[in-house]
């Protein structure tokens, strides 16, 4: 895991930012398929930051994952088979490339925000059923136009498209050194596992992001709103956390060892704090004078 543990950590850094991002900083409250809601976090309700930005915010965080994703992959394909391909020469460009749209995809929608009371309207014609204690919400419409949604596709093609191509390079090559007995089959076995670990992370990814995802492009494509639906969105994302966390320590033995023995040393640190404690306290007599 030498040549992978920063990539490793960066996709870790980035989950924890997203998870705190959609329950703790901003907690978005969608009205779909309006393209507007409003945030319920401490960034609003403590710090004052504006909606905008918090959109901003939540959506690049959103790719940054999946772009440390993509470049996991990346580098297992460079580290194991193409460090001496043409391949090296173009990889630092791709990376950029990649991290370039991460920030840059939705600078046209930050842009281009409606006017807010026309937008108002159109929502509320949009969605003719939107409960009054959501109208009495600071709402916040970031687009009345479904072009929106494009760069946002782009970015779901661009980093789907990346990680698949990753997976059957490796696939590829996994196979062909196999079949030429090119490396023993403990590093075989070792290779695998690793894969099989990664692959199960973006599965939890997948699962918690990507299928919300799904929601949203289907009630703006239909116009279906369902509140209820709406809240089950960022429910469903806000267990990325939790899910990913067993996920990592389930799959990687390292980092399942290094918090197992961390358990140890404090439940030893409790048990040689209990006498000391025991110890100090005072002795009470019970002795009975007749």
């Amino acid at each position: 895991m030498g040549t992978a543990q920063w990539y490793l950590f960066n996709l870790h850094v980035s989950c924890i930012l997203l998870d705190w991002g959609f329950t703790v900083l901003s907690v978005p409250f969608l009205i779909l398929p309006a393209m507007g809601g409003y945030p319920l976090g401490i960034l609003t309700n403590w710090f004052g930051v504006s909606t905008l930005f918090q959109v901003y915010l939540i959506m690049a965080l959103v790719f940054v994952v999946c772009t440390s994703i993509v470049l996991i992959f990346e580098n297992r394909y460079y580290t194991l088979y193409a460090k001496d391909t043409k391949w090296k020469y173009f990889r630092i460009a791709y990376i950029f490339v990649n991290y370039f749209f991460t920030f840059a995809f939705n600078i046209p929608a930050v842009l281009s925000v409606p006017d807010q009371q026309m937008a108002l309207e159109f929502t509320y014609k949009q969605i003719p059923n939107l409960p009054k204690e959501i109208k009495a919400g600071p709402l916040f419409i970031l687009a009345i136009d479904y072009w929106v949604q494009m760069p946002f596709n782009f970015m779901a093609v661009l980093t789907a498209g990346g990680s698949f191509t990753f997976i059957t390079l490796i696939s590829r090559n996994m196979n062909s050194t196999t079949r030429r007995n090119n490396i023993s089959e403990h590093t075989k076995r070792l290779q695998r596992k690793f894969l099989k670990a990664i692959h199960s992370q973006v599965m939890v990814f997948v699962i918690n992001f990507l299928s919300p995802m799904l929601y949203i492009f289907v009630s703006i494509l239909t116009d279906y709103y369902n509140q209820m639906g709406n809240n089950l969105v960022f429910i469903v994302a806000a267990f990325h956390g939790i899910n990913s966390t067993l996920i990592m320590l389930w799959a990687h033995k390292p980092y399942r060892e290094v918090c197992y023995n961390l358990a140890r040393k404090i439940q030893e640190d409790l048990k040689m704090a209990n006498p000391r404690v025991r110890d100090s306290q005072p002795t009470v007599s019970t002795t009975i004078l007749i």
